[in-house]
This record gives structure tokens, C-alpha cells and sequence, in this order.
């Protein structure tokens, strides 16, 4: 999937769900994100419902890990 992805795409940033929220809102349709589910302001599970739900063709990669020493 990603070895078919077009030379010259756009990537943008955003700390937490709300700023990805506003990016998307700047910068049009987005064709993947990648999702940290522990986000601070907007969690990645709320920000993958907000995808869901205004960009049903958005195409999600969700992530998580834990520092915790076990």
C-alpha cells in the first residue's frame, strides 16, 4: 500500500486531534493518518471517530506504546 503512494505527497503534523481537526480544515482532503491513541487535548480514539465521521475515505494507521518499565 505504501510502496504505491505518489512521489511528491504532502505531509503534515499535528501534536493532538484538535490541531489535526484544524489542519485538515487548511489543507483539504487527507489520504492517511497516523494516529497516536494517546494524544493529549483529543485522544486518538476521539480523533479517529471525528475521521469516521468527516473523512469516511481518510484511511487510518493507529498507534500506541507505553514508557512503563515492566
Amino acid at each position: 500500500f505504501l510502496n504505491e503512494w505518489p512521489q511528491g505527497s504532502v505531509v503534515l503534523a499535528a501534536a493532538n486531534g484538535l490541531e489535526y481537526e484544524q489542519r485538515c480544515r487548511e489543507a483539504g482532503p487527507i489520504d492517511l493518518v497516523i494516529v497516536d491513541l494517546h494524544m493529549p487535548v483529543r485522544d486518538g480514539w476521539e480523533t479517529l471517530r471525528w475521521i469516521a465521521q468527516h473523512q469516511p475515505d481518510t484511511k487510518a494507521i493507529a498507534l500506541s506504546f507505553d514508557q512503563t518499565p515492566q
